[in-house]
Parts: structure tokens; sequence; C-alpha cells
């Protein structure tokens, strides 16, 4: 292969990663060299670009935009996993489980933060279990709250949350004392007046 060959073959495969939205130095010399030594063409190299792309447009959109607003990682950083895992493995991996993790709290109507996402999906939440905690969160948001005239006995969507998915025993206690105060509270009123 001549130097030109090469050269335009690196700013083929650059060009490719530009449009593919991949992270600026994700592709490097030593990546468009391990190309042409593996005989990869410029165009299977574009075609698995274009592959990568295509698997994150087809992630839900609350799951996209989580990733991109409390994470910072845009579509590009996640097609740049399928085209190397081992550079983007762990940090991409991590990122969309909490995007994941994230998308579900929102459609839900459940604002959680990056912190809480990324402790949710490193304790293996997964997203199914994820929209099923916070649907029933959701649905929940009644006695969550303080009854008329009640004060103290609220518990904050952080601590719902951790209560939720098990990861903080005393929000599992302060839930468990609300919902017992709750029961007290009928019991001592009786039952609806008629």
């Amino acid at each position: 292969i001549t130097i030109a060959q090469y050269q335009s073959y690196e700013q083929s495969v650059n060009a490719d990663a530009q449009a593919a939205g991949f992270p600026a130095g994700f592709i490097t010399q030593d990546d468009v060299t391990n190309f042409l030594l593996n005989n990869v063409t410029a165009s299977e190299v574009s075609q698995r670009f274009s592959d990568a792309s295509k698997v994150v447009t087809s992630l839900p959109s609350e799951d996209l935009q989580y990733l991109q607003n409390e994470l910072g990682v845009g579509p590009g950083a996640i097609a740049a996993y399928f085209i190397d895992p081992t550079k983007s493995l762990p940090l991409i991996e991590q990122q969309v489980a909490a995007a994941q993790v994230g998308g579900a709290a929102t459609r839900a109507g459940v604002n959680l933060d990056q912190g809480l996402a990324s402790q949710l999906a490193n304790l293996g939440v997964s997203a199914s279990a994820a929209q099923t905690g916070f649907n029933k969160l959701a649905t929940d948001q009644q006695l969550l709250q303080p009854l008329p005239g009640q004060a103290g006995t609220s518990m904050d969507q952080a601590q719902q949350v951790c209560s939720e998915f098990g990861t903080d025993a005393n929000a599992a206690q302060m839930l468990q004392n609300v919902a017992q105060q709750r029961v007290c509270n009928f019991q001592q009123t009786g039952s609806y007046s008629s």
C-alpha cells in the first residue's frame, strides 16, 4: 500500500467516524493501521460505524435523553462502544445502564439524579426492574404524601427510591413506619362515614 492510499483510507475512516458522531480521538492512527492489517475495507469500516449508529437510534428516546442530559454521553459515544468495546466498555456500559434506569424513572414521572441512577445500575438493577419499581413508586404516591393536617411523615423522592430498590435500610424502615401510621390512623377514625 502506498502512502497516498494509506492517507486516503485514513481520511475515509476518520470522516466516517466523525459522521457517526464518535468522540474526537476515538479512532486513532493505530486503529486505522489495524483495520488495514486485518484487511478491513473502508466500506466495511463505514458499514460497521453505520450499524453501530443504528443500534443507538433504536434505544427509547427517554434513555437517550437521560444519557445525554444527565451523563453527558451522546449517541456517538454509545456507537463507539459497538466499534471497540475494550476501549469504551467499562465507562459506556455503566453509563448506558444508568441511562436505562434514568429513562425508566422519567417514563414513570420520577425525577432521578445521575448519582442515584448510577448507584442503582451498579447494584444490577435492570431496565425492566427499574421500570417496574418506578411505576410502583408512581402509583404509591398517595401513601408517601402526608395526610391533611399531618406533618413529618412524608418521604422525599430519594428516600422513596432507596426504599423501593432496597438500597437504604433506614428509608425502608421509614416507609414501613409511614404505612403503619396510616393503618393506625384508619383504625382510630373507623371506617368511611356514609
